[in-house]
């Protein structure tokens, strides 16, 4: 960490000031200022029981849909009242949330990982794009935005704890160690019950199978049961969040086009995280989005199987955390893929709702590519290669941030637009109704009532 105040590193410093400054800048000039999309329904739903008083926790856990974390909801509704429903605190919180993730993962990836001068300065870069997500204007300028960066933080932060809880190989005290591990799977299920959408199947899925690793590479007797233990209460944890929330999804159909199309998805899932989501409707660009992805997904496989493969070898189980990163993001892709794709078609794979995850397997091959380096240090070809794949990755981030970033001003004058025609109510047309929500035009119409009859949002 004191390489970070050193002369040497202070161009470094300036350049993430100045891409968070960026950042912020375009956040602001399009925040979204109405309550877009599914808020119309969900303002609706627990607009009146929280204005009343009686909103409860248990409310948060009325809908099975994916977009429904409990206590994510909780807190961006408790936002929301405190500040008379102006939504645009939420975007601003999301912004404040992403940078705060920004730098705590820049500080554990130095922390960790020890890197270069040089690959400190592509690894920061490569973070910093990847944690604030510029190209994804659906889910940082939306209501949606403060949830995502809250879910996508405290996801990283979980994959670490469990990533050090067995990892630490130099805590002696055994009973030390089963009281860490209980209390890290309680974390663990705290986070599932509360933060999770409809697919905590996939974190359930990523935890289990990454701690099942760690058994393969246990070195002493007791792993296996700190392991057992971790297991059982994470299944515990997915138990009890499963019976407090419905399943919505729709049963999959087996055929080899459903199946053909979920592979399509979940490439352009990985293809859309790095390229500007603003040309989806081109011509040939589905099949571009679904190449980049096929190829960021081998880079991932193989950062996963050579950590793996280190791992067995030195019987060390500090890869653990990219692993859990890399297992995480790619079930969390393809479940949503499972569950999209067959009814709404690839093309929804796109959307930065979904994407927004990603950015958690591509932070594993920040850390991955810097710990396959420090150990192939006499093989200069896999140094270079593993350099030249991130600035890579590193240049396309950045242009398509930029391409992005320009529509900003675009953005932000729509939001205003349609706050415009809002104010009037009456004039609004069922069409336009329709346009800005994810729901019916007879529900949105009913929230913005709500909302005016109780000096809320833009009636305040």
């Amino acid at each position: 960490m004191k390489s970070l105040i050193k002369k040497t590193n202070i161009p470094l410093l300036f350049a993430l000031m100045g891409i968070i400054c960026v950042y912020c800048y375009w956040i602001d000039n399009a925040k979204c200022i109405v309550p877009y999309s599914d808020f119309f329904r969900w303002v609706l739903d627990y607009g009146e029981r929280i204005q009343k008083g009686n909103g409860m926790v248990s409310f948060f856990f009325a809908d099975g849909s994916q977009h429904y974390q409990p206590g994510i909801y909780l807190l961006s509704f408790s936002l929301l009242q405190v500040t008379h429903y102006n939504f645009s605190i939420l975007p601003i919180a999301g912004m404040i949330v992403k940078v705060i993730v920004c730098i705590l993962v820049i500080v554990l990836f130095i922390s960790v990982c020890h890197p270069s001068k040089v690959n400190l300065y592509i690894g920061t870069i490569f973070i910093s794009l990847i944690t604030l997500n510029f190209n994804q204007w659906e889910i940082i300028t939306e209501p949606f935005a403060f949830a995502s960066a809250v879910r996508i933080g405290l996801l990283i932060g979980v994959f670490w704890l469990t990533a050090y809880i067995f990892s630490d190989n130099k805590m002696k005290n055994n009973c030390r160690k089963y009281v860490i591990v209980i209390i890290g799977a309680l974390i663990c299920d705290l986070f599932i019950i509360t933060m999770c959408g409809g697919y905590a199947f996939a974190v359930a899925f990523s935890l289990i199978l990454n701690i099942l690793i760690f058994v393969l590479n246990s070195v002493d007797k007791n792993s296996y049961v700190h392991a057992a233990i971790f297991i059982v209460l994470i299944l515990v944890g997915i138990f009890i969040y499963m019976q407090l929330v419905s399943s919505g999804s729709n049963q999959f159909e087996f055929s080899l086009e459903n199946l053909i199309a979920i592979f399509a998805g979940f490439f352009m899932f990985w293809g859309a995280s790095v390229l500007p989501t603003s040309i989806e409707n081109k011509e040939g660009v589905f099949e571009i989005y679904s190449i980049v992805g096929a190829g960021i997904v081998i880079i991932m496989l193989l950062l996963f199987l050579m950590c793996l493969f280190r791992s067995l070898k030195e019987k060390n189980k500090k890869y653990l955390f990219i692993m859990l990163l890399i297992t995480y993001a790619n079930a969390l892709g393809f479940s949503i893929s499972l569950a999209r794709v067959p009814e709404y078609g690839i093309s929804v794979m796109v959307s930065s709702r979904y994407v927004i995850d990603s950015a958690i397997g591509l932070i594993a091959c920040a850390f991955g590519v810097e710990f396959i380096i420090s150990v192939c240090k006499k093989k200069t070809s896999n140094i270079k290669i593993g350099e030249i794949l991130v600035c890579c990755l590193c240049v396309l981030l950045a242009a398509t941030n930029f391409i992005e970033g320009c529509n900003s001003v675009y953005i932000g004058q729509f939001y205003k637009n349609v706050e415009t025609q809002l104010e009037n109510i009456e004039e609004c047309s069922d069409e336009f109704l329709q346009s800005i929500s994810a729901t019916d035009a007879e529900t949105t119409r009913k929230s913005l009532y709500f909302m005016k009859e109780n000096k809320l949002s833009i009636y305040y």
